[in-house]
């Protein structure tokens, strides 16, 4: 049985906003409505004694009015309006009209932190093996989960299901980690958030150009790309997020890098970004974080080719990166790492 009740927290700085937010929910590694809910009761119900004083001020002025027009929005207006709002993010609180996770998803996809919570995880002997036996789905159940999170970061169930696992666009920065055995809190932090809001207008680049360098695709290759979701691997420890399908054999991942957003050739890629040009030859980075999500989506999807586009404004770059079989080792490296690190982190 999921709790009704969650523990919300919201440090708040009247020069900054918003510093920091927890919730026990779900979603409260990332942003929910719990504490949106906990920011608006507050400001509604903040103590007098925690507020400038107002005799002082001076009085505001009323402003003029302005009568809006009687007509009602048709429920496909309102549809519409809220579509556009989740896919461009163009205000803060527009996450707040995505509906909730469905009721058969959080049924479906395990719960890793409901697992660890469980009472039969904490009497069990070997707590590790309990893990892996109750986190681990099936073929079919795979697909279904696929089907529910189509639409990514604005479906509900497509964040319930990243919750707690590793995931495709982090498996380079973890490979990387234990490669060099050191495991610093920041890599933690990162994984737990799920989210690198680092570089805000590189990521708001990215999202509001995705659409239109899907379309380049399209009329580059002459080929329609079906809308996917979260692609779980058996363990259910690890997942991979594709931007879409071709065929049934083939995978599309798109990048829309800002720092070359008007940049005239290609030729301009420099050696710190996943491919660049020595002459006519294009050159990729195996050891590139791009190199290894493409990787993890081709394992988890059960596809042997992805078409890597980079879009820019003035052209589309396009090229195949197909399935590198010594790559597959990874996984259990991955999966032995979520076990042996990952979770002792979950726990504490």
């Amino acid at each position: 049985m999921k709790a009704n009740n969650y523990n919300v927290e919201v440090s708040f700085d009247l020069d900054e906003g918003v510093k920091e937010a927890s919730c026990t929910c779900p979603r409260g590694k990332v942003l929910c409505h719990h504490m949106a809910a906990l920011l608006y009761h507050a400001h509604y119900h903040v103590s007098t004694t925690d507020v400038e004083c107002q005799w002082s001020a001076p009085r505001v002025k009323a402003k003029q009015s302005y009568k809006a027009g009687q007509r009602k929005a048709t429920d496909a207006e309102i549809a519409e309006f809220r579509k556009q709002l989740g896919a461009t993010n163009i205000v803060g609180f527009s996450w707040l009209l995505r509906p909730e996770a469905t009721q058969e998803a959080s049924m479906l996809i395990p719960d890793i932190e409901e697992i660890l919570h469980s009472p039969q995880y904490i009497s069990a002997e070997d707590k590790d093996d309990f893990v892996i036996k109750t986190s681990k789905i099936t073929k079919e159940i795979i697909s279904q989960i696929v089907n529910l999170t189509k639409g990514q970061h604005v479906n509900e169930n497509w964040h319930i299901a990243r919750k707690h696992r590793l995931t495709a666009s982090r498996f380079g920065m973890v490979l990387s980690a234990i490669k060099r055995n050191k495991f610093p809190p920041s890599l933690f932090k990162s994984l737990a958030e799920g989210y690198n809001l680092d570089r805000v207008a590189a990521v708001q680049w990215g999202k509001e150009h995705e659409k239109t360098a899907l379309q380049a695709f399209r009329e580059a290759v002459v080929a329609e790309v079906e809308p996917t979701g979260f692609w779980l691997d058996r363990s259910g420890f690890l997942g991979a997020s594709p931007d879409g399908l071709v065929g049934s054999d083939a995978v599309v991942e798109i990048k829309c890098p800002y720092k070359y957003r008007d940049a005239l050739s290609f030729k301009e890629l420099d050696k710190k970004y996943f491919c660049w040009y020595e002459g006519e030859d294009l050159i990729i980075n195996q050891e590139h974080n791009y190199y290894h999500q493409v990787q993890g989506q081709l394992y988890l999807s059960g596809r042997n080719v992805c078409h890597f586009v980079v879009w820019r404004l003035k052209n589309t770059l396009i090229f195949q990166i197909e399935k590198d079989m010594e790559w597959g080792k990874n996984l259990e490296t991955l999966k032995n790492f979520y076990i042996s690190k990952y979770l002792p982190y979950i726990l504490k």
